[in-house]
């Protein structure tokens, strides 16, 4: 256990490090979470020029079978994510290490819809089968929230249930379920 320690301090650069995660604010949304995270001092000089960026021009190579980079997405609180390779023709969203969701999609050029018809594998309730008293919310097989590509690296989630969805949120203050952007998924090489 002490060795996979030393060697993820020694991947890392340091463990001592009192630098924060860098955050998406509307100052950097050009600058990818990831991007940025590369270029701080959390990532050791000579391993900056290794991280792989990868970068897409249209939805359809997001869900593409042949690019093992596409189907993972990140938010820059960790969690949630979208993994869009654990079932052809469906998005997972993990909301931690044991809670997720699928959810059925539908693809085009410029976009990814999401139906809220969902296969759960959670161990505990986090909030999103609650209606909260709203007469608008999401049901089984409607649209959910529509995905867009705002650059090359990063989605925009627009969320058909806004109120629904801050009523969520609400519940988990510091680690949000349904965020606004996904970045893809880099490679330390």
């Amino acid at each position: 256990m002490k060795k996979s320690i030393v060697i993820l301090c020694w991947l890392l650069g340091s463990c001592q490090s009192n630098e924060t995660t860098p955050v998406s604010t509307p100052e950097t949304e050009d600058t990818t979470f990831y991007q940025a995270y590369a270029a701080s001092s959390k990532v050791p000089e000579t391993r900056r020029s290794k991280i792989l960026f990868v970068k897409f021009k249209s939805m359809r190579e997001i869900v593409s079978d042949t690019n093992s980079f596409s189907t993972y997405w990140r938010s820059i609180h960790f969690y949630p994510n979208l993994n869009f390779a654990y079932k052809k023709g469906m998005v997972t969203m993990e909301f931690d290490g044991q809670c997720e969701y699928t959810y059925p999609i539908k693809v085009t050029d410029k976009s990814i819809t999401v139906f809220y018809d969902m296969q759960e594998d959670c161990t505990h309730d986090i909030g999103i089968k609650s209606t909260f008293g709203l007469k608008n919310y999401p049901q089984k097989g409607l649209p959910f929230f529509v995905l867009t590509l705002v650059n090359d690296t990063t989605l925009q989630a627009d969320y058909l249930y806004k109120d629904w969805v801050n009523k969520v949120n609400a519940l988990h203050p510091k680690y949000p379920c349904y965020v606004k952007r996904f970045y893809a998924k880099t490679r330390d090489l």
